[in-house]
Formats: structure tokens, sequence, C-alpha cells
């Protein structure tokens, strides 16, 4: 599909979220084609001033973020659907569907997988906690929404930090709605539940509890809004030694760290978490196999590989077909111009042989089948009864135009008499159908009540869809959690 305005041909729909959806477009100059994710920003949003404000504001953020572990922005426009932003296109899932993955398969995945997932989300979230602007100032940017749909995996082993719709940066505070937390519900940390200034510890809080969920395999905080917050508040931090025994040390010491309920307990920086981490995968690969992540992820889900990988091959096919050329109507106008050119000719030759005035028609212009002599008549129809002709109906047509006058001579008027004899028998053996038929040519038609302007017939009118109760309608967070 090409929009208006837009250098981008959309292919597939990817996900959708609070403040928009995500499409996958691709950019084809000559034989080079690129894939993008592209963003808009919600219809029912984009009229909305203070949406558009945010929208510009994660253009602004990600766009000032260039790191491996970090999907930025490439560029941002609006078309005639809406504001959007392009970023690259990660072939892959999110550390939502790699955990239904996993569940599905009823397997965990190995110490190492999931240790290396958490240190490159933790190197993303110092590229994010360390940006600066062009002049080189720290823009004390706060992620504020790590969760699973969040976090983009690679087939190629890639780990990417993803969506800065509600990011914060010092200096540019957008304004908050009080008593609203925004974030997703079970991984949001303890001072924001409190309306605490978010900094980037709170996203290590959120760390924690994404490693936590990747060596156990369940939901850390489970419930409703009020239930998972009164848990994230007052709930003791849990011991993953208890769920997986190999776990070592450091490892758990520091999901301990991670999950402090004071944001001054946790380590200083996401750059420290990774380094720990990083020292722990040393540990791991020695004592295990060494794992590869792009080649885990892409066995895990092969089946969905495959899959997305036809549907994506079909949609290009579909963009790179050549438009097909509408049917010329040269033949049909030629055809038509013959047909004209045949009738006028026919037209001209029987005006040439048609009578002229006063004079009888020739034998050539009498119809080709003749009507039955009397003696056919009457073996046709021997018994018919012997009664008087009806009478002539007024200012009836007569069979040949122009032919009163000289067709009472010769033959011409010894036929007339013998058809109207003829005619006189026949219609005298069916009276009432002659009747019938002229009770009928008689009776004027009723009139039709003209249709109003604009308004189509019942049968054509489409019927209003009933709505279903059933549909998906989207959700919103009530309470202090969206």
């Amino acid at each position: 599909m090409v929009v208006k305005g837009s250098t981008y041909t959309y292919l597939l729909f990817l996900a959708r979220g609070g403040m928009g959806r995500v499409d996958l477009a691709m950019r084809t100059v000559d034989r080079f084609h690129r894939f993008y994710a592209i963003k808009h920003l919600h219809p029912h949003l984009a009229d909305e001033p203070r949406s558009r404000k945010m929208f510009e504001e994660e253009a602004r953020i990600a766009g000032a973020l260039s790191h491996p572990n970090v999907v930025g922005v490439l560029d941002y426009g609006e078309d005639s659907v809406g504001p959007y932003l392009v970023m690259d296109y990660v072939e892959g899932l999110n550390l939502a569907g790699f955990q239904a993955a996993c569940r599905n398969e009823g397997e965990s995945p190995p110490l190492s997988i999931c240790v290396r997932v958490a240190m490159d989300i933790a190197r993303g979230l110092d590229a994010i906690h360390t940006a600066t602007d062009a002049r080189g100032r720290p823009l004390g940017l706060v992620h504020r929404d790590l969760s699973p749909r969040n976090v983009l995996l690679g087939f190629d082993g890639s780990v990417r930090v993803t969506d800065f719709g509600i990011a914060r940066a010092e200096g540019r505070d957008l304004e908050t709605t009080m008593g609203m937390v925004k974030g997703t519900p079970g991984y949001v940390a303890p001072e924001r539940l409190l309306f605490e200034r978010p900094t980037a510890r709170t996203d290590l809080f959120a760390l924690g509890v994404l490693l936590f969920e990747l060596l156990s395999g369940e939901r850390l905080y489970t419930g409703s809004v009020e239930e998972v917050a009164k848990r994230i508040l007052l709930e003791p931090v849990p011991d993953i030694g208890e769920l997986r025994p190999e776990t070592p040390p450091a490892l758990t010491n520091l999901l301990f760290h991670l999950l402090a309920k004071e944001p001054t307990d946790r380590p200083a920086s996401a750059r420290e978490v990774a380094q720990q981490l990083e020292a722990v995968l040393l540990e791991l690969t020695d004592e295990e196999d060494r794992v590869d992540l792009g080649t885990y992820v892409s066995a895990l889900a092969a089946e969905q590989r495959r899959a997305e990988r036809k549907r994506v091959e079909a949609a290009v096919e579909i963009a790179l077909r050549p438009p097909s050329k509408p049917a010329s109507r040269w033949p049909l106008a030629l055809a038509g111009a013959g047909l004209l050119a045949v009738g006028l000719t026919g037209a001209a030759f029987f005006a040439d042989e048609s009578p002229r005035d006063n004079e009888a028609p020739s034998a050539a212009l009498l119809p080709a089948l003749e009507r039955p002599t009397s003696a056919e008549t009457s073996a046709r129809a021997p018994s018919a009864p012997s009664v008087a002709p009806l009478p002539a109906v007024a200012n009836a047509p007569s069979e040949v135009d122009g032919a009163e006058g000289d067709a009472a001579e010769g033959d011409a008027a010894e036929d007339a008499a013998e058809d109207a004899a003829e005619d006189a028998a026949e219609d005298a053996a069916e009276p009432e159908e002659v009747e019938a038929a002229e009770s009928r040519a008689r009776r004027p038609r009723p009139r039709r009540r003209p249709r109003e302007p604009g308004r189509e017939p019942a049968a054509e009118r489409e019927p209003r869809p009933a709505r279903d109760p059933n549909a998906p309608q989207e959700m919103s967070w009530s309470g202090d959690l969206r």
C-alpha cells in the first residue's frame, strides 16, 4: 500500500500500542530495497496537541540515540495518515513472545542466554541514560516503560530496547495528570507508585523484574493493578535461588540489589550492572557449552519465522508487481464505427427503395410471410361459426402506410377483401380473447411514484451492521497505572 505523501510502501501490520501502531514498510530505489518499521500516531490522537507533542518528543529522544542495543529513530515526518516515525526493522521476537515460546516448548532458557539478554538491555539503558545533545550536554533520559514488549530479540542475535513513548528528559517535562502513573503494571518501580521523580535507577528496577522472569519462567508481580502495586511496595524481595538453584551467587546477589525498594540500594548505573552481568556470563560460559543467542531464538521460533517470511515475501511481490495496463478502447471504438457505417448504408439503401407518394409498394417490400389463403383458413377451422365481422376500431393504424388509394385496384383489392374476411372469421372464433386484449390495451397503466433524489431503493440499501458485543475494544488502565 502506498500512502499519499510518503516515500515508503507499507507491507504488513506489526504491532499496536497505546500511542500508535507499527507497520512493516519498504523503501525502493531502482533495485535497492530496505525494510523499516514505521510507527504512526493513532488517528484519534493525531489532532490532539498534547498527543502530537508527546509523539514529537519521542522522535526527538530516540533520534538522539545511536547504539546497537537501542532502536533509534531514523526519520520523522507526516503523511496523509498522520505523524510517523521511521525506525530500523528487527526481524525476530519481543521478549514477551520469547517467554511465551519457551513456555510452549516447556523449557527454561539456559542461564547464559538469560544473562546475555539482561546484559545487552543494561547496555542499551546505559546509552539512554548517558545520551547528550548536539552540544554534549547530558539529556538525563529515563525510559520509564521497560517491559517485555519493549525489548526486541533479533534472529541475528541482537537485543534492542525500543518504544520511548513515555520517556522523560530533564528540562523538557510534559504536563502530567495528577494521580496518574504511566507504565506497564508489574514493572513500575516503588518510588513511581509513590509519585516520586523517576531517575536512572527507576529503569534498573524494571531490568531486575525482567531478569527474574527470564530465569524463573514466571511473572513476578501478577493480579489487578491495585494488587500489583501493593505487592511491589510491601512484599520482600524474592530469592531466585529457590526457583532455580543452579543460579550463581553473584547473579542472585545482583537481583537482590536490582529489586530493592529504595532507589539508593540499587546499583549506581546501568553500566555497572552490565559489567557485573558480563562477569557472570564469562563464568557461565566456562562451565557450560556456549549457546549463541541468535541460533537459540531462531530454533525456538522456527515455524513462526518461516510463516513471517512467507508473509513478507508475498507482500513484497505484490508491492513490486507492475501495475496492470488498462484495456485499450480502440477495438471497441472501431467496431462501433463499423456498425454505424453498416447501419447508415442500409438506411440509405432502404430509403432509396421506399415507395414514393401516391405509389403502390413494390413486391420486394412486402412481408416475407404471406397471410394464409381462404382455403387454408377453412381447412384449419372448419367449425368456426358464421358471424358478422367486428366493427373497425377507430383510428386503427393501416398495415402499409400510403397504400389506401391504389390498393383497391387489381390484385391488391382482392387480397385486401380476402384478408378482411379471414380476419373476421378468426376474430369471431375467439371473441373473448379479443375483448380481453382490448380491455388490457385501454386500461391505463399506474404511474410509478418518483424516487426521492439521493434515496436508494430498499433492496439496494446496505443494512447497518449489527454491533458485535464480543469485538475487541481498546483498553486503558484505570486508577493509577496505564
